[in-house]
């Protein structure tokens, strides 16, 4: 399936709908407090294989001991193992104090921002290189670790997966240039908190545009006759799975054609779904929740 075009309406709301959820539900990170780039170097590095909840103590802790780029570099490297103790993969640790040092006396003790020369620091990748240009200078690099790679994945391609190269060309055409930082952090959340190996779909801001979360629906376990019903009915391809996907539709858009709106609610759903979904727009019409003009067979939020 060919990924969404920078100009497809899909990538606009896509776009709005992640930044609008990132605003009001960012989670809150202490390295996000701070747009000093040696802060999220040292973020950055901690997180590598390691659980937010484990780095956010240590984080702090590393900082207060080892508050800039020289005083890192200055240090002793037992101070730094010792201080890193507990994150794992020591090696990280060390990483970091070379870099430190590399920084220190090759770049004035200024983290750099050019995503070339931050791949040259020791055990610094294109996705580590690509945040801090990003979360730190608000250079416009999607940093696409394995988690956004997902989302990605799964709302442009309806997969798990895809090529690093198809999935790089993609992300570059949907990645806002003037939010940067806030929509590489947002697409983070995303799958930190919805796009997850088991996905979480119900509250999702890219649910409207995600061609992965029909498979999701149509890939549960169906109840074998005479069992007992579960305790709470699957949300993906639910009334309120469709009901969600047009409200959050029209929200990002003045008007649009009813038939447009059918289209777009059920893509990637099986045909059948469209007099399901139309009667849902019905319904959302006599409730109040959206308007319909039959007549130039047009729909809108009030």
């Amino acid at each position: 399936m060919t990924p969404l075009d920078e100009q497809d309406e899909h990538v606009r709301l896509f776009r709005s709908a992640v930044l609008r959820f990132y605003s009001r539900h960012r989670r809150d990170l202490p390295w996000r407090r701070s747009q000093d780039a040696y802060h999220i170097l040292v973020s950055e590095v901690m997180l590598q294989q390691t659980q937010v909840n484990r780095v956010i103590p240590k984080y702090e802790r590393f900082l207060a001991r080892f508050p800039t780029v020289h005083v890192l570099a200055s240090a002793r490297l037992r101070d730094v193992v010792r201080a890193w103790i507990g994150l794992g993969y020591n090696s990280r640790g060390l990483r970091l104090w070379r870099c430190a040092k590399i920084i220190a006396q090759r770049h004035g003790g200024v983290v750099p921002d050019d995503v070339e020369q931050l791949r040259a620091l020791p055990g610094i990748g294109t996705y580590t290189a690509c945040a801090i240009a990003s979360f730190a200078y608000g250079k416009p690099h999607p940093a696409i670790d394995t988690n956004v790679r997902r989302v990605l994945s799964r709302v442009l391609f309806g997969r798990d997966s895809v090529s690093a190269a198809v999935l790089r060309r993609a992300a570059a055409r949907v990645f806002p240039a003037r939010a940067a930082r806030r929509w590489c952090q947002a697409l983070m959340d995303v799958a930190a908190l919805h796009c997850r190996s088991s996905p979480r779909c119900e509250g999702c801001p890219a649910l409207m545009t995600c061609r992965f979360a029909p498979k999701v629906a149509r890939a549960l376990p169906r109840r074998p006759s005479g069992s007992a019903a579960p305790r709470k009915a699957a949300f993906a391809g639910s009334p309120r799975f469709f009901r969600g996907r047009i409200i959050r539709i029209l929200s990002g858009v003045g008007s649009m054609p009813v038939a447009r709106l059918l289209s777009e609610a059920k893509d990637g759903s099986p045909k059948a779904e469209g007099a399901r979904i139309a009667s849902l727009v019905d319904d959302l019409r006599r409730e109040g929740l959206l308007r319909i003009d039959r007549r130039r067979r047009r729909v809108w939020l009030p």
